[in-house]
C-alpha cells in the first residue's frame, strides 16, 4: 500500500475522504427515517423533522459533489483518473438523492394515513429490513471510502461485505413485492405504487452502493496492475 500512496497525491486522499463523509450524509438520513418508521405515532412535526434533516444532508452533499468536481478540474487527480472519478461521484451522490426519495415517499404516504392500513404495515416490516440493510451497506460504503488509500485487503473486505447485503436485499425485496401483489385485491393503486416505489428505491439505493464499491475497488487496484 506504501507504493499506492507513493503514485497518489495528497488530492487522492482529500477526495477519497470527501466522498467518506459524502456516503455519511446517506448514513444519517437513513438512520433518520429508520427513526420516524420506528415511533408507535408519528405527527405532522415529525415529518417535518424527518424531511429538513434529510433535505439538509442532501443538500450538503451537492456542496461537496460541486467541491469535488472543482478539484478534480483544477487536477487534483491524474488526468487518466478524472472520467473514473466523475462516474464515481455521480453513482454516490445517487444514494443520496435515492435516500432522500424514500424519505419523500415515506411523507406523503404518512400524511395521508396510509401507514395506518394493515396491508402497509406488513410491507413495511419488509421495508424496514431493507433500510436496515441500506443503513449497512452505507456505512460500510463509507469505511471503504476511508479506507482507500490505507489498506486494499480492508476494501476488498468491504467490498465483499456490500455484495452480500445487495444479495440479502435482492431476496426482501422479492419478497416484498410478492406480498404487495398477493394483496392487490385489498389496496387501493395509490398504495399499490407508494408501496412498490419504496421497495424499488430502497433495492436501487443498495445496488449503487455495490457500484460505488466495485469503482473504488477498480480504480484502487488499478495501480497494482
Amino acid at each position: 500500500m506504501r507504493i499506492l500512496r507513493r503514485l497518489l497525491s495528497s488530492g487522492e486522499e482529500k477526495i477519497f475522504g470527501m466522498l467518506s463523509q459524502h456516503a455519511d450524509l446517506s448514513v444519517r438520513s437513513l438512520r433518520t427515517i429508520m427513526d420516524v418508521l420506528s415511533k408507535d405515532e408519528v405527527t405532522p412535526l415529525t415529518l417535518e423533522r424527518m424531511m429538513f434533516e434529510v433535505s439538509a444532508n442532501e443538500s450538503r452533499g451537492d456542496g461537496m459533489i460541486r467541491e469535488l468536481s472543482a478539484s478534480i478540474s483544477k487536477g487534483a487527480v491524474p488526468v487518466a483518473l478524472i472520467g473514473d472519478f466523475e462516474m464515481l461521484m455521480d453513482r454516490l451522490d445517487d444514494v443520496l438523492d435515492l435516500v432522500n426519495f424514500v424519505a419523500k415517499e415515506l411523507s406523503r404516504g404518512f400524511r395521508v394515513g396510509l401507514h395506518r392500513k394493515e396491508e402497509v404495515k406488513k410491507v413495511y416490516t419488509e421495508i424496514k429490513k431493507m433500510i436496515d440493510h441500506a443503513l449497512r451497506a452505507t456505512e460500510s460504503l463509507s469505511a471503504l471510502l476511508a479506507a482507500a488509500l490505507r489498506d486494499f485487503k480492508e476494501i476488498q473486505k468491504y467490498d465483499e461485505l456490500i455484495d452480500k447485503i445487495e444479495d440479502r436485499v435482492d431476496d426482501i425485496k422479492n419478497n416484498a413485492i410478492d406480498l404487495i401483489y398477493s394483496m392487490g385485491n385489498n389496496i387501493d393503486a395509490i398504495t399499490f405504487n407508494h408501496l412498490m416505489e419504496l421497495v424499488r428505491t430502497l433495492d436501487s439505493v443498495v445496488d449503487a452502493c455495490e457500484d460505488v464499491s466495485h469503482m473504488v475497488l477498480k480504480i484502487v487496484s488499478s495501480f497494482f496492475y
